[in-house]
């Protein structure tokens, strides 16, 4: 898989990074939940963005995260675009 796709779902991790039997305890996931803002251009929205909500639906289809959507809000703040001279 490309590294997106491994980096996707790591903030998970960071809600439990010692927990040796699971990716996250549901204690410290119901805890923590969704990430209240997001903030990315657009190559983050289609490389980062798109594989971890497909990490996040895939979780969730298996009972193991509460929310669809891991994110509450997302901003794409566009490209910056500049005149090389």
């Amino acid at each position: 898989m490309p590294g997106w796709a491994g980096s996707s779902w790591y903030f998970y991790r960071y809600m439990d990074p010692q927990n040796e039997d699971e990716f996250c305890s549901q204690e410290a996931v119901n805890y923590w939940r969704q990430v209240d803002l997001y903030v990315g251009g657009p190559e983050h929205a289609v490389g980062h963005l798109l594989y971890s909500r497909f990490w996040n639906k895939f979780m969730y289809d298996l009972g193991l995260v509460p929310e669809e959507e891991y994110a509450k809000k997302l901003i794409n703040q566009g490209m910056i675009q500049g005149y090389h001279y």
